[in-house]
């Protein structure tokens, strides 16, 4: 079976993420964590989100193994020689799928564990900086990049922008939500 050469787009695209992810990570986390009672707060903030994360993931855990032997058990019931689409049916199917499933599943609670990482340790770096000046912590949290007609750049946004950008979406909000009609009054 040969592959068409477009298909190299999604692992490319794929692996770029990643490193572009890393790279906002290490942006934020290489700067000044705070005071002594800031790193306290956070290390305390951490531990709860630690805790939380195992509890939460031991359940889902839990979960997932049952899904996937009841998504086992299903295709290897329905999937037979007259229904498949390939050459493998039954059983082989019904486990293949499964296990598709159980990876899925971790890579979406190893995706969850990273972010909760990352965000925890963030917030200190962002308290931290907006000690001095808003422009690092509305940066940090509104978006590093912007893309422009010339290509996509490395900008720093300005806590103007990022104002403006949070005032047009409520806009946008607003204007999605239906009129109150309760609140009319006659002017």
């Amino acid at each position: 079976m040969e592959i068409h050469p477009i298909y190299w787009v999604i692992p490319i695209a794929g692996l770029a993420a990643i490193a572009f992810a890393l790279y906002l990570a290490w942006d934020v986390l290489r700067s000044d964590v705070g005071t002594p009672a800031m790193q306290e707060i956070a290390g305390t903030i951490f531990e709860g989100a630690v805790a939380f994360i195992r509890r939460q993931y031991r359940t889902i855990g839990l979960l997932a193994l049952g899904g996937a032997v009841v998504i086992g058990l299903v295709i290897s019931l329905v999937e037979g020689k007259q229904v498949a689409d390939t050459s493998i049916f039954g059983p082989e199917l019904g486990v293949r799928t499964a296990i598709a499933f159980l990876v899925g599943a971790a890579c979406s609670m190893a995706s969850g564990i990273i972010g909760m990482f990352i965000s925890v340790r963030s917030n200190v770096r962002t308290a931290a900086a907006a000690r001095s000046s808003r422009r690092p912590p509305i940066s940090w949290s509104v978006g590093p990049t912007r893309i422009g007609l010339a290509g996509t750049r490395r900008r720093r946004c300005r806590p103007q922008r990022a104002v403006a950008m949070l005032g047009s979406y409520r806009g946008f909000a607003a204007a999605s939500e239906p009129p109150d009609r309760g609140d009319l009054t006659p002017s």
